[in-house]
């Protein structure tokens, strides 16, 4: 991948992170337009890119919720009402 590509990456991965964290979904719906619009990935590599993505940001967290992780630990004896 070129490096304009890679950057352009990166900024767009930003606001749609952000903004599916504050719906509270994990970005699918927004990141396949971006991977298969200005990334050109065509459908066939875009979909199994996003889907591996998805499964990522699930099994992150997964273990963030659990409370079984060192961060999330540390979080709660810090705040107690989170």
């Amino acid at each position: 991948m070129p490096p304009a590509r890679r950057t352009f990456a990166f900024v767009a991965s930003v606001p749609i992170a952000v903004l599916g964290g504050l719906m509270g979904l994990g970005g699918a719906e927004f990141r396949l337009p971006v991977v298969a619009g200005p990334l050109r990935y065509a459908a066939h590599q875009a979909v199994p890119l996003n889907l591996a993505v998805s499964m990522a940001t699930i099994s992150a967290s997964l273990v963030t919720r659990s409370g079984r992780s060192r961060w999330t630990r540390s979080c709660r004896s810090r705040c107690p009402s989170w």
